[in-house]
């Protein structure tokens, strides 16, 4: 694989199909005592199960409790608080199975959740 990345380079640098910029995205990629998803993924969560991260990759929202999650981090709210509003969500929401489990494991699933949603850049800089 190392050959072809190489031959691949090659062709690119010796063609002006291809232009190789360096760009520091405006990704922040740690999470926030109160994170915020970036403006752009909020509009597509509107109309869209879709949404594109701050480094240019294509996240599909799997499920209601995620959009949900994403919907929260507006960066009003510290994980306490999103912690207690997807709480009373997965109690209050209809069609959502095994309520007492993902409640159960919220707060890691939660911490992992925005960890991995800072990793691609998901939230505000």
């Amino acid at each position: 694989t190392d050959i072809v990345r190489m031959v691949l380079m090659q062709v690119a640098r010796a063609s002006s199909v291809v232009e190789l910029h360096l760009h520091q995205p405006a990704a922040f990629t740690d999470v926030s005592e109160m994170p915020a998803v970036n403006r752009l993924a909020r509009w597509q969560m509107k109309s869209a199960d879709n949404i594109l991260t701050l480094l240019g990759m294509d996240m599909k929202i799997e499920d209601r409790v995620s959009r949900r999650l994403l919907e929260l981090l507006d960066g009003t709210r510290t994980r306490a608080d999103i912690i207690r509003d997807m709480t009373v969500f997965i109690e209050t929401a209809d069609g959502i199975e095994g309520r007492k489990g993902l409640i159960r494991s919220l707060p890691e699933w939660i911490d992992e959740s925005l960890r991995n949603l800072a990793r691609i850049g998901v939230f505000e800089a």
